[in-house]
Order: structure tokens, then sequence, then C-alpha cells
């Protein structure tokens, strides 16, 4: 069985704070963020068991480097389990 996955993108201009609302995470196995910055795509995924049933969204605070790249921090204990694919 394919596993069910939620995708969410968001693109990131002069935000510090960004949120990424996913509901409820029983609804689906994974869940996909593609983050655009300056045209480049940035996909990161985690599985719906390490999301918290409590509240409804994630948060990260994009840091542009020297040169022009996009690093992302995560909050809270998901930045252990959240991974970047492409």
């Amino acid at each position: 069985m394919e596993p069910r996955v939620k995708i969410i993108n968001r693109n990131i201009a002069k935000s510090k704070n960004c949120r990424c609302r996913y509901n409820n995470p029983k609804d689906f196995d994974i869940l996909e963020i593609n983050i655009n910055h300056n045209g480049v795509l940035y996909t990161y995924k985690v599985e719906s068991q390490c999301l918290s049933t409590a509240k409804d969204s994630i948060h990260f605070y994009p840091e542009i480097d020297v040169n022009g790249n996009l690093k992302v921090r995560w909050s809270g204990d998901i930045e252990g389990y959240i991974k970047r694919v492409k």
C-alpha cells in the first residue's frame, strides 16, 4: 500500500517565522514540505507519527547565507525527525 502523503508548498520572502499547518497527522502517513526560495525548491519530509496531535502545525525559521542559499531551522523536537530530501 502506498503511503498517504500530505504536501505543503511554501514560498520564502522576507519572513522570519513560517508555519506549516498540517491539521490532523492521523489523516496522512508522510508530511512533505516544499519550500521555494529564489526559484530553488527545498523538499523536507517527516513521518506523521513524529508530529504532535496536540498541535496542528510546525514552525520553521529560514536563514539565508551570504551566497543566497536557504538554511531551515525547525522549531521544537521535530528538528530531529524532519529530513531534507532534495
